[in-house]
């Protein structure tokens, strides 16, 4: 095994709100109107590119058409998979804005390159399971279950970790590379699957647990020292 040559530590964070609403327990519409509303408080407080990642087309849907006239009436354009064109459409129109927000699903999670200011800040909606539901998965698990192996734990957890380690893959590209990370999920946390998670993920990769407004300040404080150290390098 390689080790990563990238200062996690100094070049990334990962955060976690403490107001996050339990998934389970509400409606799609109640979960889209949560996310929508962290989406804008976000997009209000970080005049920078935005990628947020989803694990349903449905909620992703339902978050674009809340955002999507708020934020352009603040100047901010909103591009949706599924939306405004062809994955590499998106792309380049985000490549080529200083704020956008992207929101994406499936194939976003992975091989998206975004190097340096391109991508800042990545919001991951749900921790990225596989739906149960879709025939390939339910044949695959049905098949580990049958041969006695266990399908949550050596098969739909290990690719979620996977997934996971791949989202903050689109912030941290090169060891010039800063960005930060926010989880919309406590499951993360709470739940013993969720740990072995963070386990999975850079173990020098500094996880904060805080109110949204902490954590919004935090972000700014990062940032901040990055171009500072930039403008001290070109002095």
């Amino acid at each position: 095994i390689i080790s990563s040559p990238y200062d996690y530590a100094n070049q990334a964070r990962l955060y976690l709100p403490t107001d996050t609403i339990s998934i389970q327990s509400t409606s799609p519409d109640q979960y889209a109107q949560y996310i929508a509303d962290v989406v804008r408080k976000m997009a209000g407080d970080q005049k920078r590119p935005i990628l947020v990642l989803f694990t349903s087309h449905d909620i992703l849907n339902r978050v674009y058409q809340r955002v999507r006239v708020p934020l352009l009436n603040e100047g901010r354009e909103v591009l949706a998979q599924g939306v405004g064109g062809s994955r590499e459409k998106l792309l380049k129109r985000f490549l080529l804005s200083n704020d956008a927000l992207l929101f994406g699903a499936d194939s976003f999670w992975e091989g998206v390159d975004l190097p340096g200011q391109a991508l800042k800040i990545a919001v991951v909606t749900r921790l990225p399971f596989e739906n149960p539901k879709q025939p390939m998965v339910q044949a695959r698990h049905a098949f580990l279950e049958a041969e006695g192996i266990d399908s949550f734990k050596e098969d739909a957890l290990p690719k979620a970790i996977l997934r996971l380690r791949q989202a903050l893959g689109r912030l941290i590209r090169s060891e010039e590379d800063t960005g930060v990370m926010v989880v919309l999920d406590r499951r993360l946390l709470s739940t013993k699957y969720g740990k072995r998670m963070v386990k999975g993920l850079p173990k020098n990769l500094p996880l904060i647990e805080a109110s949204p407004t902490e954590i919004a300040e935090d972000i700014q404080h990062f940032f901040a020292q990055e171009e500072k150290a930039a403008a001290d390098f070109e002095k």
